[in-house]
């Protein structure tokens, strides 16, 4: 979502806007508070920790630190880091990070920086317009708790990628009704049993109504885009609560939402099912040797890169797990990460 929609919808909305990781108005910079570690990680998850395994298994390493801006977790918890910068008199990283309870920021200076942030964390959110008037929840799949309650309300769900796809037929029974904006086809498959066409398309003419089959039966071939495990899914477009459509959302009235057909949809609950935001390197933020930064290096490199997806000239001693070019879009990431 534009900033300045957010800007307009956090009053009306702060469980739109609110992540348990936000990073609240830094207070104060502790310049006294300079740490120092062999290495720093950025990120506690699959990547994250397998780095520090094999930081000790293989190197026999053991001066790191791992931060990440989660709670539940061990080590460094609630810290978001927001920039790095190489010194190139001491040959160490400086990394900038804040305390997300406190506010409060601080350094760590590091020979090795490892960034692990994940490539999943920072949901994508669209720009709805008039969403500041909407008077009931919206809510991002990231941000879902159990005890958000959808009985007998009437549910909007935008998006219909693996998220999309899940949450479905999870809270199908629970609703009045459910109408499920989509922009694109999909490949759905039982599982990956072929590569065939044909494979989505009969899965989808012998489980799905016919008038959904020009929106789900995708119009390119298999493996431009990401193929889905289907988990019930397109069974549950039979249920009569289900209504399927790729008629735009034009404007988010208070209690409707309307599209760009003129047709106004009843809605008491909004769900952004719109995945995630790939790209989160801080590229304006991490300055290697000459003061340049990592934008101005991939500017100059003529787009985003890195050598076997982990490293780069200019940035010493600073490696990306699930760096540029590491997702293949079709397996899991586990065989990026460890590879």
């Amino acid at each position: 979502m534009a900033t300045r929609e957010l800007q307009r919808a956090n009053s009306a909305h702060p469980e739109f806007i609110y992540m348990p990781w936000t990073s609240p108005n830094r207070t104060t910079m502790d310049k006294r508070k300079t740490l120092y570690s062999d290495v720093v990680i950025i990120g506690a998850g699959l990547s994250g920790i397998n780095m520090a395994c094999q930081l000790q298994r293989q190197l026999h390493v053991s001066d790191y630190v791992i931060y990440d801006r989660a709670q539940e977790m061990g080590g460094a918890p609630q810290t978001e880091w927001e920039g790095a910068r190489w010194v190139e008199a001491s040959s160490r990283w400086q990394v900038y990070l804040c305390d997300l309870t406190t506010g409060e920021g601080f350094l760590h200076e590091a020979k090795v920086l490892v960034s692990a942030v994940g490539g999943y964390t920072n949901p994508k959110l669209p720009v709805l317009p008039g969403l500041e008037r909407f008077e009931g929840p919206v809510v991002h799949t990231a941000q879902w708790e159990k005890e958000y309650d959808l009985r007998g309300l009437n549910v909007a769900v935008v998006g219909n990628g693996c998220s999309g796809s899940q949450l479905v037929p999870a809270v199908i029974d629970q609703v009045h009704s459910l109408t499920q904006f989509i922009r694109a086809s999909v490949p759905f498959q039982r599982a990956y049993l072929s590569d065939s066409d044909t494979v989505t398309q009969n899965y989808i003419t012998e489980n799905a109504p016919e008038k959904y089959w020009p929106l789900l039966i995708p119009s390119y071939d298999l493996g431009c885009r990401r193929r889905i495990l289907d988990n019930n899914y397109v069974r549950t477009l039979r249920n009569p609560r289900m209504k399927l459509t790729k008629d735009t959302i034009a404007q988010v009235g208070p209690k409707s939402v309307m599209a760009e057909s003129g047709r106004e949809y009843p809605v008491d609950f909004i769900i952004l099912a719109t995945g995630f935001e790939f790209t989160q390197w801080k590229a304006d933020a991490v300055i290697g040797r000459q003061g340049k930064s990592l934008k101005q290096h991939w500017d100059d490199q003529g787009g985003i890169g890195a050598y076997k997806s982990v490293a780069m000239n200019e940035f010493p001693n600073m490696f990306y797990l699930l760096g540029p070019n590491s997702g293949s879009g079709h397996t899991s990431v586990l065989f990026a990460i460890e590879w």
